[in-house]
């Protein structure tokens, strides 16, 4: 049986899931390769220990096919030597967002595009006085071996110590057309367990940036829809706050990542937990809001109605009128 505090790193989740029905087979592939606290290495030997277990034909070709693809992979991550048709290019993160103005390193050899990473993130948070934690690093692959253009193939997602998390496939077909990446596939078992109107916040980590919300659901966690209806985050929307009710609603279903800045899918719904600690001055609209979500979730559909753009008469506007009063003024 899948030890669901090993793999899920959301303490909360997994005690939810862990009175709920058992994880069939694919959500248990699922849950091993989206774990963003083991290696890809940890997750390879965590499939095995599934396949040791597993009986069902269909579910032991299943797992068949993960393990050759990542021991491949495997194998090819360790390579050190030049490799002739592919190119690895570097780029560093720091929480969700890319660290422009880095300059650019192309590498023929798997290895020493990791090793450079973690160069780099080192580099960089002594340059900013930064924790290396709050970095992590991706090694995109590339090969010209069937084309004359570069194909993007893979995208390595390493940590501060330069180990490897996920292969994340870029292809659109594999082996068949299957897509086989070691990454989160969406997860919809993995919901958060709190009420509507519950404030939560993002913990620590390197892939996704500090922010608070509150949560909105479809259906209650005591409630049979549950499974079956989608959540919402209700949060402080700084980028769009001059046009609008400064509140963003962002569902949080398969395909919602939290980056703000990495395209890539990685598993957010295991950084949220309910906020802790007191809320700043500030901050205070957000447990009112809390309140009302708690008391009627009709009035999400308010908040998004009154955050659309009033009728304007065209894009520039608002520009038009400053410059209209500017030359008056002049």
């Amino acid at each position: 049986m899948l030890d669901l505090w090993k793999w899920i790193y959301a303490e909360d989740i997994a005690e939810w899931l862990s009175h709920r029905p058992p994880l069939n087979i694919p959500e248990q592939i699922d849950c091993i390769l989206s774990a963003p606290h083991r290696t890809f290495t940890e997750k390879l030997e965590g499939l095995r220990e599934l396949q040791e277990e597993e009986k069902e034909p269909k579910a032991l070709k299943e797992l068949e096919e993960y393990l050759d693809l990542g021991e491949y992979l495997e194998e090819q991550l360790c390579c050190t030597k030049r490799r002739l048709h592919e190119l690895y290019e570097t780029d560093i993160f720091y929480c969700g967002r890319r660290e422009e103005l880095l300059k650019k390193r192309i590498f023929r050899a798997p290895r020493s595009g990791i090793q450079c990473l973690q160069g780099q993130i080192l580099e960089r948070a002594a340059q900013c006085d930064t924790r290396p934690e709050e970095y992590f690093g991706v090694l995109y692959g590339f090969c010209d071996q069937t084309t004359k253009r570069l194909e993007h193939r893979w995208s390595f997602v390493t940590n501060c110590k330069g180990e490897v998390l996920y292969c994340l496939s870029e292809r659109q077909e594999y082996r068949g057309g299957a897509v086989l990446t070691f990454g989160t596939m969406g997860g919809r078992y993995m919901k958060l367990p709190y009420a509507s109107g519950t404030l939560v916040e993002m913990t620590e980590n390197p892939f996704f940036p500090y922010m608070k919300g509150v949560l909105v659901n479809e259906a209650e966690p005591w409630e049979e829809a549950f499974d079956r209806t989608d959540q919402w985050l209700l949060y402080p929307d700084f980028l769009h706050s001059g046009s609008s009710t400064g509140i963003g609603a962002i569902p949080l279903d398969d395909y919602a990542a939290i980056t703000f800045g990495a395209d890539l899918l990685l598993p957010f719904r295991q950084f949220l937990q309910r906020c802790k600690g007191e809320l700043s001055k500030e901050e205070q609209w957000l447990s009112k809001l809390g309140r009302l979500v708690e008391k009627d979730k009709g009035c999400v559909s308010r908040i998004m109605k009154d955050s659309r753009p009033k009728g304007s008469s065209g894009l520039y506007e608002k520009a038009q009128r400053y410059v209209e009063n500017l030359a008056e003024r002049l």
